[in-house]
C-alpha cells in the first residue's frame, strides 16, 4: 500500500502559533492532541515543512531559526490554544510560524466523502484531511422501572406521579389557618477580588488576582494576545514581575474556577 502525503494548512506569510494551532486542531476533527503532534512534527522535520521566528520585545529584530534550532524547541498548548500556546524553552519576544503542515497517511484509507471540511472563513488547503472516527455518544438515561418478570421492558414513570409529590409538598406548607408565606429568597453575588494584592500569595495566586482585577479596572487590557496580555497581567502586580508559563497556566484554571 502506497502512502499519500496529505497538506493539513499552509501559511505562507508568518502567523501567531495559537493561530496555526486552533487551525489544525480544527482540521483534524478537532483532536487536541493530534493537531498538536503535527504542528511539532512539522517544526522537527528536517525538510524544513514549518518555520520558526522570535520578534524582539522592542520589535527592533526579528530573527528566523536554523532547521538544527527549530528541532530544540517544541510548541505546547492548553485545551483552549488561545489562552497559553508557547514555545519552549522560554525566550523573551512574541514568536511567528510559517510553512506547511502535512499528514502521510495509506492512500486507500478513506475517500474524499469523508474527509473533514473546514469551517467557514477559513482557507481552502490543497487537500483536506481524513475524518477520524467519532467517539461514541451513550443517550441520556429515561427515568424508569423494571418489573418482577425478568423478561419485561422498563416501563417509564407516569407524569402524574410528579404531580402528587408537588401538591405533597405543598400541603406540607399550609395549617389549618391557611398557606403560611414561604421564607424570603436570599440572591447570592459573586463577591469581587480585592482591591490589594493578599500578602504572601504565591506567583499563580497574584496573575490571578491581577487578571480579575484587569476585568474591572481596565477590561481592554484583556483583549490583548498572547505576550502582550501576559506583560498587562504582571504590569498589574509590579513593573518588573514575571512568571513562569506553568505559573500562568494554574493561573488561568483558577479565573475559571472562579468564573
Amino acid at each position: 500500500m502506497t502512502a499519500a502525503t496529505i497538506i493539513i494548512a499552509r501559511w505562507d506569510d508568518w502567523v501567531l502559533p495559537e493561530d496555526a494551532v486552533c487551525e489544525v486542531i480544527a482540521r483534524v476533527g478537532r483532536k487536541h492532541a493530534l493537531g498538536l503532534a503535527l504542528i511539532n512534527q512539522a517544526l522537527h522535520d528536517g525538510d524544513g515543512q514549518l518555520e520558526l521566528a522570535l520578534l524582539a520585545p522592542d520589535g527592533s529584530t526579528m530573527t528566523v531559526f536554523s532547521k538544527e534550532d527549530c528541532k530544540r524547541r517544541t510548541v505546547h498548548a492548553p485545551l483552549n490554544p488561545r489562552e497559553g500556546t508557547h514555545i519552549e524553552p522560554y525566550e523573551a519576544g512574541q514568536h511567528f510560524v510559517r510553512g506547511v503542515v502535512k499528514l502521510t497517511s495509506p492512500a486507500t484509507a478513506t475517500s474524499p466523502a469523508n474527509w473533514q471540511r473546514p469551517a467557514s472563513g477559513e482557507p481552502e488547503p490543497s487537500e483536506l484531511p481524513p475524518a477520524l472516527p467519532a467517539e461514541p455518544v451513550s443517550a441520556p438515561p429515561t427515568a424508569s422501572v423494571e418489573l418482577l418478570n425478568p423478561g419485561a421492558s422498563p416501563v417509564e414513570l407516569p407524569r402524574r406521579s410528579r404531580k402528587k409529590k408537588r401538591s405533597r409538598k405543598k400541603k406540607k406548607r399550609t395549617t389549618r389557618g391557611g398557606a403560611q408565606p414561604e421564607p424570603p429568597r436570599v440572591e447570592t453575588t459573586k463577591s469581587a477580588p480585592p482591591a490589594e494584592l493578599p500578602s504572601n500569595a504565591s506567583a499563580a495566586d497574584q496573575i490571578a488576582w491581577a487578571y480579575l482585577r484587569l476585568r474591572v479596572d481596565a477590561p481592554d487590557q484583556l483583549r490583548l494576545r498572547g505576550d502582550a496580555r501576559r506583560r498587562a497581567v504582571y504590569k498589574r502586580i509590579a513593573p518588573d514581575f514575571t512568571a513562569s508559563r506553568s505559573s500562568w497556566t494554574r493561573a488561568m484554571k483558577k479565573v475559571r474556577d472562579y468564573d
